[in-house]
């Protein structure tokens, strides 16, 4: 599986950072780092609607 299956071509250095994102959550896939970027969105939303 290649890097680039859910975000499409992405920069090497977005790559890079994203690789390091992933590492510092412990996080580790694209899929998994996407995920967890999404409940944290949903639990934001929910903040605001309150």
């Amino acid at each position: 599986m290649s890097d680039t299956t859910l975000i499409g071509p992405v920069s090497k250095k977005l790559r890079q950072r994203l690789k390091i994102f992933l590492a510092a959550f412990n996080l580790p896939t694209y899929e998994s780092g996407i995920a967890y970027l999404l409940s944290i969105n949903e639990q934001f939303e929910s903040m605001k609607l309150e």
